[in-house]
């Protein structure tokens, strides 16, 4: 999501600061991380908000990179001549100094940073037939090229690693040890299209496969081996169906969300019954198609199994606290759901002879609330009241990694 919910919690704790108040730290357990992200009030205001971030108690600030936002001729069908990917100064130094300046600030602050790179991409690295919708908002990716993201993954690694002196300038900028692979891959608007032949086949996740084996190639490469690096980011849900009038792509189509717990499977080359693919059905989403490729799946795929968690946005829809989940759908990852994708996830992993057990980094999360948009929205009381229910919740499974509020500000 780049736009929904209000922080209510926060929103009493700035009255709480405006009358010289000063808001606690989150209850949490001794490892857990309190993060906040709000992108338009960090490129707004960056030194007022940051300092709000700190007074509310936050350790980590996240901070989605959008790959298009920073390369250069990002509307051009070919990349400039001449131009190196991979090395930070050969992009426009404007185009990063948005995000030198929020690092720099967190760093000031005492706050962590998690870098999210993302999409949307610049257009010569997407690939052919991409539809209007995709073509005319920087925030959307069509096929986008995991090669060409490596190497912008190089740069920003290069750019962070602590060492670096942009041009012009005498100190090296901050290091950034906490990274996340992409913004809700399972989500068409960040990564498409998610299902293509009447969404009867989900190519979604083996672009995510690729681009999350270019972002861990690119970060090693670069000194963060022993980083904070993370997988899925994944939307909460999502849906499925037959091509029809209505939907003449099926779902989820170009731009629909694919379920997060089907989008795993694939992810992972596996069927609904979880076993491995085969044939043309592992052949249509990338996946080996023999039991011989499967043997080498792990050792290929590091990243899906060395990774240091997997992030969930577990957002809870329709103004529910955060123990209650009304959809009967099993390949859901809301909230109360958590358990399930945990299980899920352990399973997965032991299908490849891993003993992994990844910790859960709760990446987006949060309320829209009433006042100050429309009625059937929840009150800042109850909001807060939810809000501080799942800290709580979190506080108490030792394996959800961070507890995270999602914006200042209603949107």
């Amino acid at each position: 999501m780049r736009s929904r919910l209000l922080t209510a919690a926060l929103v009493i704790a700035v009255s709480c600061l405006s009358g010289g108040f000063v808001a606690p730290a989150a209850l949490g357990s001794a490892n857990q991380v309190s993060m906040i992200q709000d992108s338009v009030q960090m490129l707004d205001a960056p030194p007022q908000t940051m300092s709000t971030f700190r007074a509310l108690g936050v350790r980590t600030v996240r901070i989605i990179v959008v790959w298009a936002q920073v390369a250069p001729s990002a509307e051009a069908s070919k990349a400039p001549r001449g131009f190196n990917a991979t090395d930070p100064s050969s992009y426009p130094a404007g185009n990063w100094a948005p995000y030198d300046q929020m690092i720099e600030l967190a760093h000031q602050n005492g706050l962590g940073v998690d870098l999210t790179l993302s999409g949307g991409a610049p257009r010569w690295a997407e690939g052919p037939g991409i539809p209007p919708a995709a073509r005319d908002n920087q925030f959307w990716a069509w096929r986008p090229s995991a090669p060409a993201f490596g190497q912008f993954v190089r740069a920003a690694g290069e750019r962070y690693s602590g060492t670096y002196v942009p041009p012009g300038q005498t100190t090296p900028l901050p290091r950034v040890n906490f990274w996340a692979v992409w913004n809700e891959p399972n989500f068409g608007e960040d990564l498409g299209p998610q299902a293509i032949n009447g969404s009867t086949v989900s190519v979604a996740p083996e672009m995510y496969r690729a681009l999350a084996g270019q972002m861990w190639s690119g970060l090693l490469a670069t000194g963060h081996g022993h980083d904070t690096i993370l997988i899925g980011e994944t939307a909460p849900q999502g849906l499925s169906g037959a091509a029809n009038r209505t939907h003449p792509q099926g779902l989820p189509g170009d731009f629909g969300q694919t379920k997060p717990l089907q989008f795993l499977r694939t992810l992972y080359c596996l069927d609904s019954n979880h076993r491995e693919l085969r044939g043309r059905a592992a052949a249509a989403v990338g996946c080996p198609t023999t039991a011989a490729g499967s043997r080498s799946f792990r050792r290929q795929n590091p990243v899906l199994f060395e990774a240091s968690g997997f992030a969930d946005h577990p957002y809870e829809f329709g103004n529910l606290p955060p123990t209650i989940e009304t959809s009967t759908d099993p390949d859901i990852a809301t909230f109360p759901r958590i358990p399930t994708l945990e299980r899920e996830l352990d399973r997965i992993q032991r299908i490849y002879g891993s003993a992994k057990h990844f910790a859960i980094f709760n990446t987006e999360y949060g309320y829209i609330t009433h006042p100050p948009n429309r009625p059937n929205y929840v009150s800042p009381a109850t909001a807060a009241y939810y809000i501080n229910w799942a800290e709580y919740l979190s506080w108490k499974q030792p394996r959800i990694a961070s507890t995270m509020q999602y914006l200042l500000y209603d949107p």
